[in-house]
């Protein structure tokens, strides 16, 4: 052990140790766990370093970077899930030697009905929280980068190639380099006017291709998780124009604090990017 994890005792001789527990005290003296400040994990009565896991998986040929996490299942089994990375350092060496901007892009749904809220009630009395009747939903393709930067458009109804090529149009515009756009396995993504579009701008932009079922890989994901709490918090929306004005001024609060954005990055299931791209 190193002086890093044992510290000086401010209440008595000796030296305290470190668990890496993050815990607070609660106002009735009871102590609540609340998890790790570390990348430990407790499976079956064992401490596992998830670190050391991916070392080893990224020393085999073949896989390039690494992230693994501890998973439930339905039945609450505890279980340890990896995701290997085998085209993203090409991706961002390509990146670098044609002095391009990569981008990671989603979409993702806001709707009136998808309630965020905490609160309590006395026992016997379930909480009611009242919502609209009507439901309404508006949609968002956005795109950031590991520097901060944000592209959004709002749209209604289903993503279509449309859509998706006005995006990229924009996208474009406003980006001073070429464009490596890193997208999902949405079918909408390998349209027929997509990728007669593309043909014809592969100058100006490139998709890249997640892994299927590698949602937690994406960054933008992670984005569109605060974007919903943000827009469901305090009052409610209760049309579409609500849904609107409260997603375009979270998104443009996002596009004036880069560093916010940039933190997205640092989640342990993306130090693939942060590792290549030392964000």
């Amino acid at each position: 052990m190193t002086s890093e994890k044992f510290i000086p005792n401010l209440f008595g001789e000796d030296r305290l140790y470190k668990t890496g527990d993050l815990a607070y005290w609660r106002e009735d003296d009871n102590i609540v766990y609340v998890g790790r400040n570390d990348f430990q994990v407790k499976i079956r009565g064992l401490w596992i370093e998830l670190g050391e896991i991916e070392s080893v998986v990224s020393s085999f040929d073949g896989i390039g970077l690494t992230a693994v996490a501890d998973r439930r299942d339905e039945s609450v089994r505890q279980y340890l899930v990896g995701y290997y990375i085998k085209e993203y350092p090409a991706i961002a060496q390509r990146a670098q030697e044609e002095n391009a901007v990569i981008y990671w892009d989603d979409e993702t749904g806001i709707s009136n009905c998808e309630n965020c809220e905490r609160g309590f009630s006395p026992k016997g009395h379930p909480p009611v929280l009242p919502v609209e009747t009507k439901k309404e939903r508006l949609y968002m393709i956005s795109a950031l980068t590991a520097q901060g930067r944000v592209c959004f458009m709002l749209y209604e109804g289903s993503m279509n190639q449309q859509w998706l090529i006005a995006f990229v149009r924009s996208l474009i515009r406003i980006s001073e380099k070429k464009v490596f756009l890193i997208i999902d396995n949405l079918k909408v993504h390998y349209g027929k006017k997509v990728s007669a579009w593309l043909e014809q701008h592969r100058e100006q932009l490139e998709l890249f291709f997640l892994p299927p079922y590698a949602s937690e890989s994406n960054p933008d994901e992670y984005l569109n998780h605060v974007l919903k709490l943000s827009v469901h918090s305090g009052t409610l929306p209760r049309a579409r124009d609500d849904i609107r004005h409260f997603a375009q001024s979270f998104m443009r609060s996002l596009q004036r604090n880069n560093p916010y954005v940039s933190a997205f990055f640092w989640h342990k299931l993306l130090s693939y990017i942060c590792i290549q791209k030392r964000c």
